[in-house]
C-alpha cells in the first residue's frame, strides 16, 4: 500500500461520514443566533442573524470535499448563483442590512453544498442511505410523539404540548390534537422530508427491507397530517410509479405489492383516525386551529402582493420578510408568505420569482427520463418539493428546506448517475 493510497483511505471515511451526518441531521431545526432577533414578535429563526446545525455540517462536507483541481458547474446552479447574487446586490437597500447579509451568507453555503455534491464520485448512494435511515428514525418520534400526545423530552426536540400555544395540533371534539413533530421544527416540514423519501424509495423496492421502509415512512407522512406533504405525494408517487414499473418491468410486481399494501393499511388506519382525517381534510368552521390557519395564510398572500407592489424591483430584503411585516404594523404574526414564489419577489424583487420558476423549471427541461430508473425519481422528488414550495415557506425559507432542495438538484446532476450498478438486472426499457 503506497502512502498516498494509505492517506486516502481515513481521509475518503471523514468525507463519507460527513455526508452521512449532515444527511442525518437534515430535517433538525436546530438553530444558534449569533444576535438578538430584529424582530421580537417571532421566532429567531425567522428574524435573527444565525446559523442552523444543519449548515454547519455543511461547513463541514464542503471543506472535506472543496480541494479539487477541476470542478464541474451544473446547469442548475445558475440560477441559484443568481438568487444569491440578487440577495447580494440588495442587501444594502434592505429593512435589516445585517439579517440580509447573514441570509445572504445562508444562501452561499447551500450554493457551495450544491456545487460540492455535484461532482463526479460523491458517494451519492451511501449518503441515500442515511437519509432514509435518518427518517426512519424521524417516524419512530413521530409515532411515539402522537401516541402519547406530546414531546418525549428527546436532545433537539421541537414539539410542543398540544395546549401550549403556537404548537401544531388538530381541533378533535373540541379538544387539541398533537400532530408529529418528528426531530423538526414543524409537521409540515417533515412531511416534506418524508414525501421526498416515499419517492426516492420507489426504485428500491425490489428488496423486501425498503419495501418495510417504505411503509414506514408513509405511516409517518399520515401523522404529520401535512395536507401539503399528502397533496405532493398523491401528484408524484403515482405517475413515478407507473413510469417505472412500465419502463423497467421487473419493478412492476414490488411497486404493486408496495403501493397495495400502502392502500390497504391506510384503509384501516383511518378507522381509528377517521375524526382527526376529517378536521384536516373537512372545511374548516368559522372559529378553530384549521380556520386560522388558512386566514393567516391568506393575509400572508395579501401582505406579500402588497409588499412586491411597493417595491417590486429590489424587494425588502432577503430574509426580511418579517421585518417588514413588524415595520408595516400588520397585527399578524411575522413570518414568511407561504409561497416560495410570492417570498422571493417580496424579498429580492419580482425578478427573484423569475429567477425561482427558471430554477424550477430546469431541470424539467434537462432530464432524460430514460437514463436509469434513478433520473425520472430525482425528477419527481424535486417535483414533489417544488410543490410543496406553491404552499409553503420552507423550501427555500428555513435551512432544512435549502438543504434538501440542494441535494436533490445535485443528485439529479452527478455522473454517477450514468452508472446503473444497482439495475443490470432491470435492464433498459426502450
Amino acid at each position: 500500500m503506497t502512502a498516498s493510497t494509505a492517506e486516502g483511505a481515513p481521509v475518503a471515511a471523514l468525507r463519507a461520514a460527513l455526508l452521512c451526518l449532515l444527511a442525518l441531521l437534515m430535517p433538525t431545526g436546530l438553530f444558534m443566533a449569533v444576535a438578538a432577533p430584529v424582530v421580537e414578535e417571532t421566532l429567531p429563526l425567522f428574524a435573527a442573524p444565525g446559523i442552523a446545525v444543519g449548515e454547519v455540517v455543511a461547513l463541514l462536507v464542503i471543506a472535506a470535499y472543496g480541494q479539487r483541481r477541476t470542478w464541474h458547474w451544473p446547469r442548475v446552479a445558475w440560477p441559484f448563483a443568481l438568487l444569491v447574487l440578487l440577495a447580494l446586490i440588495t442587501t444594502p437597500l434592505a429593512l435589516s442590512p445585517r439579517l440580509a447579509l447573514f441570509t445572504t451568507v445562508r444562501w452561499a453555503i447551500a450554493l457551495l453544498l450544491l456545487l460540492v455534491l455535484s461532482q463526479p464520485n460523491v458517494p451519492w448512494r451511501a449518503m441515500r442511505r442515511c437519509f432514509l435511515l435518518g427518517l426512519a428514525l424521524q417516524v419512530a418520534v413521530v409515532v411515539a410523539q402522537v401516541a402519547t400526545q406530546g414531546p418525549l423530552g428527546l436532545p433537539g426536540e421541537m414539539a410542543l404540548w398540544p395546549e401550549q400555544s403556537g404548537a401544531a395540533v388538530l381541533t378533535v371534539g373540541g379538544q387539541r390534537w398533537l400532530r408529529g413533530y418528528g426531530l423538526t421544527f414543524h409537521p409540515n416540514l417533515l412531511g416534506g422530508f418524508l414525501a421526498a423519501g416515499l419517492v426516492l424509495t420507489l426504485p428500491l423496492l425490489r428488496d423486501l427491507r425498503w419495501r418495510l421502509l417504505w411503509l414506514w415512512l408513509a405511516l409517518g407522512l399520515l401523522l404529520t397530517f401535512s395536507r401539503s406533504a399528502w397533496l405532493a405525494t398523491a401528484l408524484t408517487v403515482p405517475p413515478l410509479a407507473l413510469w417505472l414499473g412500465r419502463r423497467w418491468p421487473a419493478l412492476r410486481r414490488p411497486l404493486l405489492l408496495t403501493l397495495g399494501s400502502a392502500l390497504l393499511f391506510a384503509a384501516i388506519a383511518a378507522v381509528p383516525l377517521a375524526p382527526q382525517l376529517l378536521s384536516r381534510l373537512s372545511p374548516p368552521p368559522p372559529t378553530g386551529t384549521e380556520s386560522f390557519a388558512l386566514t393567516e395564510r391568506a393575509v400572508l398572500t395579501r401582505i406579500a402582493i402588497d409588499f412586491i407592489g411597493a417595491e417590486p424591483l429590489t424587494g425588502v430584503g432577503a430574509g426580511n420578510f418579517a421585518v417588514a411585516m413588524r415595520d408595516a404594523g400588520f397585527a399578524e404574526r411575522p413570518q414568511p408568505v407561504h409561497n416560495v414564489t410570492l417570498l422571493l419577489a417580496a424579498e429580492l424583487g419580482f425578478h427573484g420569482a423569475l429567477v425561482w420558476v427558471a430554477l424550477w423549471l430546469l431541470p424539467v427541461a434537462t432530464t432524460d427520463l430514460r437514463r436509469s430508473p434513478w433520473s425520472p425519481t430525482l425528477l419527481a422528488a424535486w417535483l414533489a418539493l417544488s410543490l410543496i414550495a406553491l404552499w409553503d415557506f420552507y423550501p427555500w425559507g428555513l435551512s432544512e428546506g435549502r438543504l434538501l432542495l440542494v441535494t436533490l438538484l445535485a443528485w439529479g446532476q452527478v455522473d454517477e448517475f450514468n452508472e446503473f450498478d444497482e439495475f443490470k438486472s432491470l435492464g433498459v426499457g426502450s
